[in-house]
């Protein structure tokens, strides 16, 4: 799947590990996310995978995106972002929602819907659909919280520190992140050559 771009080795394989754990529903994940410095980890919530550039974080989440417990599609912060530019607001309702997929698909772990990740929260800009202008990934975050839509339906990486997240997306959403995900981050230098 990797394509001999991405290595398990010592900068990343504990994280490895701790998703391996939690994509398993395995309690340990709450000790060994707790000895890592996950604050309050849980495996009720999300994640939210940080990191440096080129650590490997979306690589990751595409490995994670086929498992047991919760399948998901990753979907590129930009492109959300572009597809409110040019479709307009009711284009945003297939990332607020969570697909229905088909009944009895063992391809998706016989889910009946799909979860969402978004990639590289941050890297967008404020979207402007005929004078609408918003901040596309703040808004969905908060729509889902209000719908339920999040937790273990909603997981995000991001080259942001959570205090850089809050003060791009403000603090109510950074409240709501906290509240709801597991941050985790990745350490490690750019692996892109």
């Amino acid at each position: 799947m990797f394509e001999g771009k991405f290595v398990i080795d010592d900068s990343n394989q504990v994280i490895f590990l701790l998703l391996c754990l939690y994509f398993s529903a395995d309690d340990q994940f709450l000790s060994l996310g707790e000895s890592l410095g996950v604050k309050n980890p849980s495996l009720d919530k999300g994640i939210l995978l940080g990191g440096v550039i080129g650590t490997g974080k979306t690589w990751l989440m595409r490995l994670f995106g086929k498992n047991q417990r919760q399948v998901f599609a990753v979907k590129t912060a930009k492109s959300i972002a572009d597809t409110f530019q040019n479709e307009g607001e009711n284009s945003l309702q297939q990332f607020l929602t969570c697909p229905q997929l088909p009944v009895n698909d063992s391809s998706n772990f016989f889910h009946s819907k799909m979860a969402l990740c978004i990639d590289d929260i941050g890297t967008e800009e404020l979207k402007n659909h005929y004078g609408n202008k918003k901040n596309v990934i703040g808004d969905i975050i908060e729509l889902r919280y209000a719908n339920g839509n999040i937790g273990t339906l909603l997981h995000l990486t991001t080259n942001l520190t959570m205090d850089q997240v809050k003060e791009f997306y403000g603090e109510r959403v950074g409240s709501r992140l906290r509240e709801t995900m597991n941050v985790i981050e990745l350490k490690g230098k750019d692996r892109r050559k």
